[in-house]
């Protein structure tokens, strides 16, 4: 099933009519404004919809919600700098999974590459899957509620008052002022703790520029202005967006909704609802759009270090793109779609676990420093930056571990040891006839997708 790491350096494809060499990678085609729209489409997903009312609920005022949505952003563009160094260090895609793969593989045969095998098996194969499968039912339902009125027979009249809605100046009076106060704060550990907890991980999302590096052009700097960029960007319009749900409703019913925009829209627009619907469907194709671009580039870097199928890492010969990856992904996202609602609270499992992955992510920083101290950084992080990220995610970590239920906790746990289950056996000691089966499948896929292995990096 899974073969070792390919030898990319000796394989050319010729193209015997023009008698010219075809170099099979990946193209350098992504400029800034392409990765900071890359990063904003993938940050906005559905979460902002959706975290607003969770982060005032723990935060109790409107001044402190404000509070929590920008250092969520500054401590967010703080992990970026630390991740635009490792970018320099180690200039290939994968982002995170990359990191740990050139910091941490050659230092113990069986040890060394599972932090990247376990990055990829949480990222990969749980959370970006199902992150896509629930994205896809929000859009549906948005899409859904917002057309329905074109089979029935309320259409008429139904978008009669859209229209009225729409082009009347009524709705512009519609909203309230917001008063920036700080009373009701909950000033308590776990209050606080949780606030920055959903704050941080709706910007989560951010890293994705890196996982793409190989296609980006002048990565040495365009990853770092795009992330720079992108968080400021994301951070005003964080706090503008929860103002202007504020404007509409009462901090209770902002704190209640399951879905705030589509609340926003009613109390806004009523009928005329179908304008937030419209934008938060077309949001909702750009971020799944962009999360399989930058999911399938980690796929791709785990088949090329050998940590998954062989043919996950070949390229469209003409589109230069991995497609078997992109299919995969794309297919799993499918699988957990199919399983419904459900995968929700497997989501919320898996996001513990990325916070840890956060907080190693801000060690490797050390560790290469210390490994490859004279590797090429055109900018480099203070040190105390670092160790600071790491300090956020960590409490992040620990204090949801003692005040929230333990279950939660007990399962991720249990898939992190599940991984470990299914890297002994199809990844550390590979059987030769897992070799020959790979050896056959990587044929057949080359054959149907018109893929070949990489020949040059």
């Amino acid at each position: 099933m899974i073969k070792g790491s390919q030898d990319v350096t000796n394989l050319k494809t010729v193209d015997e009519e023009q008698g010219a060499v075809n170099i099979i990678c990946l193209k350098r085609v992504l400029g800034l404004p392409s990765a900071v729209g890359l990063i904003v489409n993938v940050v906005i997903g559905s979460g902002i919809f959706v975290t607003p009312g969770i982060v005032m609920g723990y935060s109790g005022s409107v001044g402190l919600c404000t509070v929590v949505w920008i250092l969520s952003g500054f401590i967010s563009s703080l992990s970026a700098m630390c991740v635009a160094e490792l970018s320099t260090v180690v200039p290939k895609s994968g982002g995170a999974y990359a990191y740990f793969f050139a910091a941490y593989a050659d230092l113990h045969q069986f040890f060394g590459p599972l932090p990247s095998f376990l990055y990829m098996w949480v990222i990969l194969l749980i959370n970006t899957p199902c992150s896509l499968a629930l994205t896809s039912m929000i859009f549906a339902s948005y899409v859904y509620g917002t057309f329905r009125p074109l089979v029935t027979e309320e259409f008429n009249s139904h978008y009669e008052t859209i229209l009225k809605d729409i082009l009347g100046i009524s709705v512009l009076r519609k909203g309230k002022p917001v008063q920036f106060t700080f009373d009701g704060s909950k000033i308590t550990l776990d209050s606080l703790v949780m606030a920055f907890y959903y704050g941080i991980y709706t910007y989560n999302g951010w890293s994705s520029v890196a996982g793409v590096t190989e296609e980006i052009k002048k990565p040495d700097k365009n990853i770092l202005r795009s992330v720079i960029l992108s968080l400021a960007t994301l951070t005003v319009l964080f706090v503008m967006m929860n103002y202007a749900y504020l404007t509409a409703m009462s901090i209770p019913d902002f704190i209640l909704s399951d879905a705030v925009a589509v609340d926003f829209g009613n109390e806004v627009f009523g009928r005329g609802k179908i304008i937030i619907s419209v934008f938060v469907a077309m949001s909702l194709i750009g971020s799944s759009l962009s999360t399989v671009f930058y999911s399938s580039r980690l796929w791709f870097a785990a088949a090329r270090n050998g940590q998954v199928a062989e043919f996950l890492s070949y390229i469209h010969k003409k589109r230069m793109t991995p497609t078997p990856a992109v299919i995969v992904e794309v297919g799993l996202a499918l699988i957990f779609f199919l399983l419904g609602r459900s995968i929700v609270d497997l989501i919320k499992l898996i996001a513990y676990l990325i916070w840890i992955f956060n907080t190693l992510t801000m060690i490797t920083v050390y560790v290469l420093r210390y490994r490859q101290p004279l590797a090429n950084r055109p900018h480099k992080v203070l040190l105390v930056v670092p160790a600071l990220v790491a300090t956020v995610y960590t409490v992040m970590t620990v204090v949801p571990l003692i005040t929230q239920p333990p279950t939660r906790y007990i399962v991720s746990a249990l898939l992190v040891l599940l991984g470990i289950v299914f890297y002994y056996p199809f990844v550390f000691r590979q059987r030769p006839a897992m070799s020959k089966v790979s050896d056959k499948l990587s044929r057949f896929i080359q054959d149907i997708l018109h893929v070949e292995p990489q020949t040059a990096e």
